[in-house]
């Protein structure tokens, strides 16, 4: 391959978040490239709580502008943070109730810096990034007494100028997956070390 080329490509490429913009806007009426299975929590044993009902409590609310992009995929994190709650949180019974709170379910697109001249020219670079924030926060209020526990996930994911939607598709899913994984980790665990006083073993 001479250098010629891939200056010319480059020269000539439109922006890359408004390729990616109009790839999505035609994939909203179809669905993602291929089947991903759920993110789902069902293998791991309940947290029981001495409460009579759990609800989910959405705060967060999608933008469902840029630089947002969690509410284009097919398993958006807060449909996710609200499986979690129906699959590990269980009512044991009781006068009280938990809450598991939706603080941040958000996932940014920013631009990765390109290299100058001609190395960014002549290179495959990084070309995005996508940034995913989890936050929960587990409330309960039982006649035995009050008290909550917090979570928060976060991790990023960078994708290469020439990736295809399929592509791109895939690291949202794995950033979704290992970003839910962290926040189960992290709220199990201060859930037994905050509320321990209502988790029925």
């Amino acid at each position: 391959m001479t250098a010629a080329s891939p200056a010319m490509t480059k020269t000539r490429r439109i922006p890359r978040w408004s390729v990616v913009a109009l790839l999505l806007a035609a994939a909203c009426a179809t669905p993602p490239t291929r089947a991903y299975p759920e993110i789902g929590f069902a293998h791991l044993p309940p947290i029981r709580l001495a409460v009579g009902r759990i609800e989910v409590v959405e705060r967060y609310r999608p933008p469902g502008t840029a630089p947002n992009i969690d509410h284009r995929l097919a398993q958006p994190p807060v449909a996710v943070m609200r499986r979690w709650a129906a699959q590990r949180l269980a009512a044991a019974g009781g006068d009280g109730v938990a809450r598991a709170i939706i603080d941040d379910a958000s996932i940014l697109e920013e631009p990765v810096q390109q290299s100058p001249g001609l190395t960014g020219l002549l290179s495959v670079e990084q070309s995005e990034r996508y940034t995913a924030r989890l936050a929960m926060t587990i409330e309960v209020d039982a006649p035995g007494g009050r008290g909550n526990a917090n979570a928060v996930a976060e991790r990023s994911v960078t994708v290469l100028e020439d990736a295809t939607l399929a592509e791109i598709e895939d690291a949202w899913f794995r950033l979704v997956e290992s970003s839910a994984g962290d926040l189960d980790r992290e709220l199990e665990a201060n859930i037994r070390r905050h509320l321990g006083l209502f988790v029925v073993q």
